[in-house]
Parts: C-alpha cells; sequence; structure tokens
C-alpha cells in the first residue's frame, strides 16, 4: 500500500511478511542494521543476508529475547522456514509474491500440521 497507494492481497502479503520478521528478529523495519562488515538499508535484506547463511546465520538474527527465554537450536529449522516464507513476501514485485493461501500452507507445514481440504 505504501509505494502503491492501493489495497490488495498482495499488500496484506507484504505485511505478514514484514511482521514475522519483526517478531523473530527483535527489529524495526525502518531501523538499519549491521551485518558484519556492511550495513544493511532495511530489515529484509537483513533477513536475506542471514538466509544466505544457513542456520547459522539466521541464530545470528534471532532475537536475543527469544534465545533467552525458551530458544532451542532445535527450532532453527523452523525459524528458517519462517524468515523463508517472510523474505518471499516481501518481494518488491507484488506478482513475485504468494497468496495468502500459500502463506497459510506454509505455516501449517512449519507447525508440523498437514492441512487437508475440505470438501
Amino acid at each position: 500500500f505504501a509505494y502503491t497507494r492501493r489495497v490488495a492481497t498482495n499488500a496484506d502479503v507484504f505485511s505478514l511478511g514484514i511482521v514475522i520478521m519483526e517478531i523473530l528478529t527483535g527489529k524495526r523495519p525502518t531501523a538499519t542494521m549491521n551485518s558484519g562488515n556492511q550495513e544493511t538499508s532495511t530489515l529484509k535484506d537483513w533477513v536475506d543476508g542471514a538466509l544466505s547463511g544457513g542456520t547459522t546465520g539466521v541464530s545470528d538474527v534471532i532475537d536475543e529475547y527469544l534465545v533467552h527465554h525458551g530458544w532451542s537450536k532445535l527450532e532453527n529449522r523452523k525459524v528458517t522456514m519462517l524468515l523463508q516464507l517472510a523474505s518471499s513476501c516481501c518481494s518488491q514485485i507484488p506478482d513475485q509474491r504468494p497468496d495468502i493461501n500459500a502463506v497459510v500452507s506454509s505455516l501449517l507445514k512449519c507447525r508440523g500440521a498437514v492441512a487437508t481440504p475440505k470438501v
């Protein structure tokens, strides 16, 4: 919405991706993040950089509060899946974002549940 000034489902998907990243990283989407020796300008860029580093990189971006209050290294796979989903939701090209049904399906897979379609 902020870029196109039109209300659309793609904008909702984008917003969901940002919220997922905010929750898992504890960072605001407008904050400037440091990634190694370089400064990234957006939360999505920072998360994408962590994702390219595998689960080790993902561990580096998780909110310290989560780490100290019940975070388990066993959750890395799920968090990686969530961050990958969030990143895809935040594609700059709206047509490349997943639709909301695909997002829900991915969330259920991440949780370990298998969604069965109702007939």
